[in-house]
């Protein structure tokens, strides 16, 4: 079984997740550097390496629990497996934002993001991370 994360939790772990991404990137910048031939450096084994290198950082998030989505080789996103209201839904955050403040329904692009509803992030008594208590009736 997956772990499922709350808005909470995401934002706990998006330092860590946000250091990673911000390695993935940065080899991406020198492989993109590369690419464009401003930075002659490297053979094909150093390329190789730089992939690699990326590979294993992506591992390292895919490990956390969470799925890494790049955005090219200079920016990245990443899905953390949650329920909203009972619904499987993935929490995203991207390169750039300070928080994990949106969501999107697995298989949609992230073009389809929503924003997490208030009460999810900041609870309040009676809310759970997946919704509301039943009433007590």
């Amino acid at each position: 079984m997956r772990r499922l994360f709350t808005p909470k939790q995401a934002n706990r772990a998006l330092p860590l997740i946000r250091s990673i991404v911000e390695d993935i990137t940065s080899a991406g910048h020198r492989l993109h550097q590369i690419a464009i031939g401003a930075s002659p450096e490297l053979d094909p084994v150093g390329i190789h390496e730089l992939e690699s290198e990326r590979e294993l950082l992506v591992l390292k998030i895919s490990e956390l629990g969470c799925e890494y989505r790049a955005r090219g080789l200079l920016e990245g996103a990443v899905d953390f497996p949650a329920q909203i209201e009972h619904q499987n839904v993935l929490l995203n955050w991207q390169t750039g934002e300070e928080r994990v403040l949106w969501f999107r329904i697995s298989g949609k692009g992230l073009s389809n993001r929503t924003p997490i509803p208030e009460y999810l992030l900041t609870p309040q008594k009676g809310v759970t991370p997946i919704g509301r208590f039943p009433s007590p009736h």
